[in-house]
């Protein structure tokens, strides 16, 4: 996750995309509850990748967002459990051993010219 967040908002984070797993695997409708830190209130893209037994189990995201953070992380989580096209979908029985990796991007920036990309 991007340094600038505490280990508190990546604690927060994890714990929402974790709901959201869980929720969109069992077809429950959910929402998380509005945050107050500005961090996970800023339009952030994200990646939210989904490992089981050290194996990629699923990961989308987006380099931009409209929603704030806190809730593209969650959106990306379902997805990523659920919408993946290389896999078929997570089932219950995945609930018990998943791990989350949450990729937070910085603001996009504009280049004049591609000798400025760093790698």
């Amino acid at each position: 996750m991007a340094s600038e967040l505490t280990g508190k908002e990546q604690q927060a984070l994890l714990q929402i995309a974790r709901e959201a797993v869980e929720h969109a695997v069992r077809q429950q409708p959910w929402e998380p509850e509005p945050r107050e830190e500005k961090a996970l209130n800023r339009r952030s893209g994200c990646f939210v990748t989904i490992k089981q037994n050290d194996q990629l189990r699923g990961c989308i995201g987006n380099f931009q967002s409209e929603l704030p953070l806190f809730r593209e992380v969650a959106r990306m989580a379902a997805a990523s459990a659920t919408q993946d096209p290389r896999f078929y979908p997570m089932q219950a029985g995945d609930l018990d051993n998943f791990r989350i990796e949450i990729s937070v991007l910085s603001p996009l920036e504009k280049i004049d010219d591609t000798e400025e990309i760093e790698v």
